[in-house]
């Protein structure tokens, strides 16, 4: 098997080829629908569920909203945000979240890179995002973020927030 480095292949597929699908060609990519769908979004951050704190520790797509308890990052000290029916845009980097997420709160810019996908979730902190389309089990000491994620040191390191922060999930 190649390595990711001789191939230069970093970025995960956006979505999986369709079946008799042989084009390879990136250039076929839905990077430009994206372009031209996100920041278009009036996504707003879901609110904590009702009974947040007996759930599991994890994150969900669309359809599990109601499984996902309010989190809280302990890398960055700030609530993660988590949009229904979207994901991340493949090209966002930890630069945008840095800026437009935490302390530095942007909505209209956060969701520049905001892409719409029905059955997805997009969650965010200042310091690392994901984008689920179905149940991922988290670990508060660090889950490794995948392709459709990053970190800024590797690791997604989100616990359930404290009951004082539910009320601030999303914001």
């Amino acid at each position: 098997m190649e390595s990711l480095e001789a191939t230069g292949e970093w970025d995960a597929p956006s979505k999986p080829a369709a079946a008799g699908d042989e084009s390879d060609d990136d250039a076929e990519s839905d990077d430009d629908d994206d372009d031209a769908l996100c920041g278009r979004s009036r996504a707003e951050p879901d609110p904590a569920p009702a009974g947040s704190a007996m759930m599991k520790l994890g994150i969900g797509g669309a359809a599990q909203r109601s499984k996902c308890p309010p989190l809280h990052c302990t890398s960055c000290n700030f609530a993660v945000v988590r949009f229904s029916g979207h994901r991340w845009h493949r090209r966002a980097d930890y630069m945008h979240f840095r800026n437009f997420a935490g302390h530095s709160y942007d909505l209209a810019k956060l969701r520049t890179k905001l892409a719409p996908d029905a059955a997805f979730a997009a969650y965010c902190c200042q310091c690392a995002w994901q984008s689920v389309d179905e149940w991922k089990p988290l670990d508060q000491w660090g889950t490794d973020p995948g392709g459709d994620g990053g970190a800024a040191n590797g690791e997604v390191r989100w616990k359930k927030a404290a009951p004082t922060k539910a009320a601030g999930f999303g914001r």
